[in-house]
């Protein structure tokens, strides 16, 4: 009787790494060993470049924040916050995504794009959502948003 729990315990065991190891290699093939989304095949025509005015970003420790939710949006080739410009830069393929989605992934995190700039001109955000307030009384960052459990001076 023994043995055969053993034999159950032995196969749950290869099943449950088997599938650990098999989630894990499918991440790794999406991001480099810094955590950093890989780079993805796409024609160079195809990428656009925005840069999209964001107010409520408190310090640069909400920069993550925006980064990880906009790379959640497929076709997404760079992505760069700055608290000190309060503005986020995306590159994307346009074959694959559009601003709409961006800037809906923006709003998404708590933070409010206002306007975008692209090869076009600039171009105000029309506020059609509501942007939801994440609220954690864990976090003491400004207007604790990122999620940050730090005090801000300013960056």
């Amino acid at each position: 009787m023994q043995g055969k729990k053993f034999v159950l315990i032995l196969v749950a065991f290869m099943v449950i790494a088997t599938v650990v190891i098999t989630l894990l290699m499918t991440q790794s093939e999406r991001f480099d060993d810094q955590g950093q989304k890989k780079a993805q095949t796409i024609n160079p025509a195809n990428i656009v470049k925005i840069t999209v005015a964001v107010e409520g970003m408190t310090c640069t420790a909400c920069e993550p924040t925006i980064h990880m939710m906009v790379n959640k949006v497929p076709g997404i080739v760079s992505v760069k916050a700055s608290y000190g410009a309060s503005n986020t830069v995306v590159e994307y393929d346009q074959t694959q995504t559009n601003t709409a989605e961006i800037i809906k992934a923006i709003a998404d995190t708590g933070y409010k794009p206002i306007s975008y700039e692209d090869a076009t001109g600039k171009h105000l955000v029309a506020q059609t959502h509501e942007t939801p307030q994440k609220q954690d009384k864990a976090m003491k960052c400004g207007a604790g948003k990122c999620g940050a459990a730090m005090k801000c001076g300013g960056n």
